[in-house]
């Protein structure tokens, strides 16, 4: 009895040794329809429910440590396991008929991978086609499904209309409605939704391999290779800068993490310096300017950061150092830099108010941090 109450103890503790910081645009309270916007962190307590998060005001998902999924939302479409395009949930919905998951992702829908490596998307997840999982539906099938041409995948990304899955053998597939980002698999694409028999996404991204992550941004992705090199197709920058297959970012080595942002994208070099380009119209390339930039350029007056996130559909940046703070910059029209005010920032800030930060997260224009107690 007592090594029962010890380990009952102990689990308790292990169970409530983090919580969950937010900012900018967050999800409504339990059992409301409002969208809430905070200019600083605030503890947004029912997070702590979970052992990893992801979602936009209108889309939220939640993986708890037992492997289960929750979702919630004021969304009419995108959920994994609803079947309505109508329904929405103003509280948590643990997701029925899905093994144990290990990673969830958030966008425009919510795709989960389990712990054998299979990858389960919703009727709203443009996976093959809309028509065709409509039909799936009508059938009586249930949701979420799995997807049958997917295994041994290590790692999901889910971008603006598209998404991206790492298999474990380094190789890089995809799916979606977003052409430019489809064109990297080589196939003759007249619409996302055209095709015949077997020939059905997702399809292989050519031209790469002995790939260790990927990053799926709003209309751009990256896929880092064991060596340390970086790989960026899609549309990064308008007709200005646009890669129908991966092409390798030139002076970039040593690159340890990669975030694909809306029009911007980040990189970590092992030295913990953050390295950045893209556009600039809002300073989210910290360079205390709002001049775009194609190359990759070093982000000034950081210290050694460990964690970096690109976000926003008014795109900013967020970096997490060694010590557990928050560095932010760019654009900040909903509070989600967090200092405070919606005035951009052009040059990196170090966010008051919150420390022992140990992961960051942005998604459209919410920011989440994970704290230690």
């Amino acid at each position: 009895m007592v090594f029962l109450i010890y380990f009952l103890n102990l689990f308790l503790l292990l169970n409530n040794r983090y919580e969950y910081w937010a900012w900018g645009l967050l999800p409504p309270s339990l059992g409301s329809t409002k969208i809430l916007t905070y200019e600083k962190p605030i503890k947004v307590d029912y997070f702590s429910e979970f052992i990893e998060l992801d979602g936009y005001p209108l889309l939220w998902a939640g993986l708890k440590e037992d492997g289960s999924v929750w979702e919630w939302g004021l969304k009419d479409k995108g959920y994994l396991g609803i079947k309505k395009r109508d329904e929405r949930i103003i509280e948590p919905k643990r997701v029925e008929g899905i093994p144990k998951i290990v990673q969830i992702c958030v966008k425009d829908k919510v795709i989960a991978l389990d712990e054998k490596g299979n990858v389960w998307i919703g009727l709203f997840s443009y996976y093959k086609d809309t028509y065709e999982l409509q039909k799936i539906s009508k059938e009586g099938k249930n949701f979420p499904v799995k997807v049958e041409k997917l295994s041994n995948i290590m790692e999901i990304s889910c971008g603006k209309d598209f998404s991206l899955a790492l298999r474990k053998d380094g190789k890089v597939f995809v799916w979606g409605k977003n052409e430019a980002i489809l064109k990297a698999t080589n196939k003759d694409i007249i619409s996302p939704y055209e095709f015949e028999g077997e020939d059905r996404m997702p399809f292989e991204v050519l031209k790469i391999n002995e790939i260790t992550k990927i990053s799926a941004g709003s209309s751009h992705a990256l896929a880092l290779r064991r060596d340390g090199k970086v790989f960026i197709w899609g549309n990064h920058l308008g007709i200005e800068f646009q890669e129908n297959s991966p092409k390798e970012v030139k002076g970039l080595e040593n690159v340890k993490a990669i975030s694909a942002g809306n029009g911007h994208s980040l990189a970590l070099k092992e030295d913990g310096s953050v390295w950045i380009w893209g556009g600039n119209s809002y300073g989210q390339l910290g360079n205390g300017s709002k001049k775009n930039s194609l190359v990759p350029i070093k982000v000034e007056n950081l210290p050694k950061i460990k964690k970096i996130s690109a976000g926003g559909t008014c795109p900013y940046s967020i970096a997490l150092d060694e010590e557990g703070n928050v560095w932010v910059w760019g654009c900040n029209n909903f509070g989600q830099l967090g200092d405070g005010s919606k005035e951009d920032l052009l040059s990196p800030k170090k966010l008051k108010g919150i420390k022992n930060v140990i992961s960051i997260k942005t998604n459209f224009n919410t920011t989440i941090a994970k704290v230690e107690k």
